[in-house]
C-alpha cells in the first residue's frame, strides 16, 4: 500500500526565523530563503539500527531530499540514545539529506495496545535536546508519528499539541515542527483541518514554523481510483485560514 502524505499550512507573513526552515504563506522555506519541496523515504531506523550506514547512502541515491527516520523514546521499543541520533544526523547531512525525526511509540495511543501519550515524545526531544538545538538547518522534528487513534475528541488533540509545541519551544527548539493528524494521521474526522489554527496561535514562535500532516493511507486510498493509485502522489495544501484546498501532482 502507498501511503501518501498531505501538508496542512496555515498562512502566515514570517516575521523573522533562526537558522532553519520555516512557513512563508503556503511553503516551506529552507534557511536561505528557498522553496523546499520534501521528496523522501522513510527508514525504519530504531529496529533496522544495523542497516543506517547502508540505507541512508541507497535513499540519497534516489535522488531523495529528505529522510524520515524512525526513532524510539523507549517506552514500545529500544531507546534510541542522543548518540545515535547525532549520528543519524551526521550521517544525513554527509549524504544532502535533511533528517525529519519522529518518535513512533505513541502511535494510536489510546487505542493501540502499548502506546503511550504525546508528552513522553516531548520528555525525549528535550532529554537529547542538546543533539538537536543547533541543527535547525539539518533537521525537522515530527513530534510523534500518529499520536492518536479514533476514540480522542478534537479538544484532546488541539489540548495535547498546544502544550507540546509550548514545552519544546520553552526549551529552546527553534525547529520546523510536524505534527501528525488526528485519526491514526488521517484526519476523517476533519479534526486537524478545522482545529490545527487553534494549535498554531498556541506557537510562541513568531515565524509559525509549524506544519501538519495528513496520512492519506487506508482511508483516503480506498476512495481514489486504482489508476490514481498507481500514477501519482498527491501533495495537497490547504490554507486553513480561507479553508479553500489546492492540490499539486507529482508522478512518482
Amino acid at each position: 500500500m502507498t501511503c501518501v502524505v498531505a501538508f496542512f499550512f496555515i498562512t502566515v507573513a514570517a516575521d523573522a526565523q533562526t537558522g532553519g526552515f520555516f512557513i512563508q504563506g503556503r511553503k516551506v522555506l529552507d534557511a536561505n530563503g528557498t522553496e523546499f519541496i520534501m521528496r523522501g523515504i522513510n527508514h525504519p531506523h530504531t529496529w533496522f539500527a544495523s542497516q543506517l550506514q547502508t540505507a541512508v547512502p541507497a535513499i540519497a541515491a534516489t535522488k531523495a531530499n529528505c529522510v524520515r527516520v524512525v526513532l524510539s523514546n523507549g517506552r514500545r521499543w529500544t531507546k534510541n540514545s542522543a548518540s545515535d541520533v547525532k549520528n543519524v544526523i551526521n550521517l544525513c547531512k554527509q549524504n544532502k539529506l535533511i533528517a525529519v525525526l519522529e518518535v513512533h511509540d505513541c502511535t494510536g495511543y489510546s487505542e493501540q495496545a502499548g502506546s503511550v501519550p504525546l508528552s513522553t515524545a516531548v520528555d525525549y526531544w528535550i532529554e537529547i535536546k542538546s543533539t538537536l538545538i543547533g541543527q535547525e538547518k539539518w533537521v525537522i522534528i515530527n513530534i510523534a508519528n500518529e499520536p492518536y487513534g479514533n476514540n480522542v475528541t478534537a479538544d484532546e488533540w488541539v489540548d495535547s499539541h498546544k502544550a507540546a509545541i509550548q514545552r519544546l519551544r520553552s526549551e529552546g527548539f527553534n525547529h520546523l515542527l510536524m505534527v501528525d493528524a488526528a485519526n491514526w494521521g488521517q484526519d476523517w474526522s476533519n479534526t486537524t483541518r478545522s482545529r490545527a489554527g487553534d494549535v498554531v496561535n498556541a506557537d510562541p514562535k513568531k515565524t509559525r514554523s509549524l506544519v501538519f500532516i495528513c496520512m492519506m493511507c487506508t482511508m483516503t486510498m480506498r476512495r481514489l481510483t486504482a489508476t490514481c493509485r498507481r500514477s501519482f502522489r498527491l501533495i495537497c495544501h490547504f490554507a486553513l485560514a480561507s479553508s479553500q484546498p489546492t492540490t499539486a501532482r507529482e508522478s512518482l
